[in-house]
């Protein structure tokens, strides 16, 4: 009966540690290549795209991009997004080191001749949670 009950609450434990992230995309260009989700759980990987936790890649079929990602744990999290309009799979830059593809970051924040640090995009994961990020 002990053993019932210790494998109840260890499942239990485990299965409430893990939550449904809704990423909503909005400004995406329709029909142009593909949405990159990249997700961090550390300020030491942060914008690092050979050490993300994980990332998601979705076609950019829509305006606004519903995105749905289960089972994420419970922590903080920062998250970057590209849409990749020509399939190199990395962000194409114009002569002056500007972007030329639409970008964005979790918490939306303000960009002006530098990246985001970790902290101005990170976000706290303890609940099926939704978050919106414009891309331009």
């Amino acid at each position: 009966m002990i053993k019932i009950i210790a494998m109840a609450l260890l499942l239990l434990t485990s299965s409430s540690s893990k939550h449904t992230l809704t990423v909503e995309v909005e400004n995406v260009d329709p029909g142009k290549g593909t949405v990159y989700l990249a997700f961090y759980d550390n300020k030491n990987d942060f914008l690092n795209h050979d050490n993300t936790s994980f990332f998601k890649a979705v076609k950019a079929d829509s305006k606004v991009m519903k995105i749905t990602i289960p089972n994420v744990k419970r922590g903080w999290w920062a998250m970057a997004v590209l849409q990749d309009e020509n399939g190199n799979k990395k962000m194409d830059y114009n002569f002056l080191g500007a972007p030329l593809e639409n970008f964005g970051f979790s918490n939306n924040p303000r960009i002006f001749m530098a990246e985001p640090s970790y902290d101005d995009c990170k976000f706290y994961m303890q609940s099926d949670t939704t978050i919106r990020v414009d891309i331009d």
